[in-house]
């Protein structure tokens, strides 16, 4: 063994632990960017919806339903959103003026195919 060997050692390791560290944190951020683009980013992206019941979750921000439900206002016979107190599925009152809440677990009943922006499955 030679006086080069002997002080080598530790920066290779330094260098190896370093490397590890590296690749952890690309696993770790390559993983994220991967949940993000599968579930549509932050907003949940958009569903090309056919006409009959969904179940469906808004991911958008919070605003009224008929801006959170953008062109499908029109075609969507019901919205209702599920009720923790009631254990039930609840209609707005007034869909025009009442706000839908980010992360609303929501049934929609959708009269003919749309393109619905904001819902994740």
């Amino acid at each position: 063994m030679h006086l080069g060997d002997t002080l080598l050692k530790p920066a290779r390791r330094s260098i190896i632990k370093t490397g590890v560290v590296i690749g952890i944190i690309g696993a770790i951020a390559g993983i994220w960017l991967l949940t993000k683009k599968v579930g549509g980013g932050g907003n949940g992206g958009c569903l090309d919806l056919s006409a009959g019941v969904h179940y469906l979750t808004y991911t958008g921000a919070s605003k009224t339903f008929e801006a959170a439900l953008g062109e499908c206002y029109a075609v969507i016979g019901t919205i209702d959103v599920w009720d923790d107190l009631y254990q039930d599925f609840l209609p707005p009152t007034d869909p025009m003026n009442d706000i839908l809440v980010r992360f609303s677990f929501c049934k929609v009943v959708v009269h003919a195919p749309c393109r619905l922006c904001g819902f994740r499955i």
